[in-house]
């Protein structure tokens, strides 16, 4: 029978406790990289404000924690891609058949929107049939609006106003 060797048995629970520190290591590192890319994701979302009122409008909130740097907007009806904003959109598309009176502010690529803020794309002016004409126009079923936007870490998200908010890989 062989002799219990005290230096074995020191030098495996050694082994064994620097392997559990590497692992616990690596762990710890995936948590607190996880944590900052949560610290700084923004939330990109439109929605359609004083609805069936004569100040309507569509507007653009980053509800996310940090900025939201924006790549890619695009109007999809009946699909046909329409590049660019929602102005860009009404002069491109002919759906504009009567004069409308609205504001609207220029989104493009490269845009920030930081955390918290909002941006009113069309806002109706004029009277409540204005109103009415254009939100009948950005509510049709065969109206797609996407945004595609990233994060300060370069993580990419699409922002559908069919499918929602989609992680890209």
């Amino acid at each position: 029978m062989k002799s219990f060797n005290f230096d074995r048995v020191v030098g495996i629970s050694a082994l064994l406790i620097s392997l559990s520190t590497v692992i616990l290591l690596i762990y710890e590192v995936r948590l607190a990289r996880r944590s900052q890319y949560a610290a700084v994701m923004p939330y990109v979302q439109l929605r359609n404000v004083e609805a069936n009122t004569p100040s309507y409008k569509i507007v653009l909130f980053n509800d996310g924690l940090g900025p939201a740097f924006i790549s890619s907007i695009r109007v999809i009806e009946k699909g046909k891609a329409y590049e660019g904003d929602l102005q860009n959109f009404l002069e491109t598309s002919g759906l504009k058949s009567a004069p409308l009176q609205y504001v609207y502010s220029n989104i493009s690529s490269g845009r920030l929107i930081p955390a918290g803020a909002e941006l009113a794309l069309i806002s109706a002016t004029g009277d409540l049939a204005n109103s009415l004409h254009i939100s009948n126009i950005f509510s049709n079923d065969s109206l797609e609006i996407v945004i595609e936007y990233k994060s300060v870490f370069d993580e990419r998200w699409v922002m559908s106003t069919r499918r929602g908010v989609i992680k890209v890989e």
